[in-house]
């Protein structure tokens, strides 16, 4: 008998068997216990299997989601590592940039030094200066006495106080151009100097006028005007002392010899003493006949 014809035989006859013959039925079910789990048995083997795929799928949705966490912390630290290599950069370009500063630095004291000692020199030609037109005061005293029986030492001493009056000039010129370029020498401190020189030396009267243009001649409204020096002798001269002159202070400046010649009814001589004047400014100075005197 064939094979497949005997199964066909079993399927067909086996039921039938069993249900005829108990005991064949209890001797079937005693060798299949002993090949195959029990129903019980075999619902808590599919539990336990259950809950290994739960926790299996647990364990995959944790490890899925501590990947997750991972490349986030990759990521982050790819950013902080480029930030750390930006910032690194960035502190080498202030290491380098100080040191830069640090270089300036020294070579800026070194210059200040060196101007430093230049200005003391510059101190003691001064001193060296004062002592002179002190000596020159007492010599021009003693001639101004004997001026009636001597008419060529008045013409000698006219001679000389013009030297020194260009002399004075000089030494203004200097003194204002150190003190606009390191600071040591204020305007109105230069101003005092010049009224005791000259006052001293070539016994002139030194004043500083101050009026208020109610008319706006100077500015276009009213305002208080002044000038640094006004020297009276037969001639008024109006000095105006600044560090920098530009094209407005000069023509500001020659209004207010017009506003003083209004005044006072006498034309005045106007000096502009400054260290800078710039081409068009100087240009506008001759035009309308402003001395300048610059360092």
């Amino acid at each position: 008998m064939e094979r497949e014809e005997l199964l066909t035989l079993l399927a067909k006859e086996l039921p039938r068997f069993l249900r005829e013959h108990p005991e064949a039925r209890y001797e079937l079910m005693g060798l299949l216990a002993e090949v195959f789990a029990r129903r019980d048995e075999f619902q808590e083997i599919l539990s336990a299997i259950r809950e290994v795929a739960q926790r299996q799928e647990e364990h995959s949705r944790i490890l899925e989601a501590q990947g997750r966490i991972l490349n986030e912390h990759t990521e982050t630290l790819r950013e902080h590592t480029k930030t750390l290599e930006e910032f690194g950069r960035t502190l080498q370009e202030h290491s380098r940039i100080l040191n830069e500063h640090t270089e300036t630095l020294r070579e800026h004291t070194k210059t200040l030094e060196e101007f430093g000692r230049t200005l003391q020199e510059h101190s003691r030609i001064l001193n060296e200066h004062t002592q002179t037109l002190r000596e020159h005061s007492r010599v021009l005293q003693e001639h101004s006495q004997a001026i009636e029986r001597h008419g060529r030492v008045l013409e000698r001493l006219v001679e000389q106080q013009q030297r020194l009056t260009e002399e004075v000039m000089r030494v203004g010129r200097t003194l204002s151009a150190l003190g606009a370029r390191w600071g040591y020498l204020a305007e109105d401190a230069f101003r005092q100097g010049m009224e005791a020189i000259v006052a001293d030396w070539l016994g002139m009267t030194v004043t500083k006028w101050r009026y208020w243009d109610e008319a706006g001649i100077v500015f276009g409204r009213p305002a208080w005007v002044e000038v640094d020096v006004v020297i009276h002798d037969d001639r008024h001269i109006l000095v105006q002392i600044s560090s920098s002159a530009t094209r407005g202070e000069v023509a500001a400046f020659y209004r207010i010899g017009q506003l003083y010649e209004q005044v006072h009814h006498v034309k005045p001589r106007l000096l502009l003493v400054t260290v800078f004047l710039d081409e068009r400014a100087k240009e506008l100075a001759q035009q309308l006949g402003v001395e300048v005197r610059t360092a």
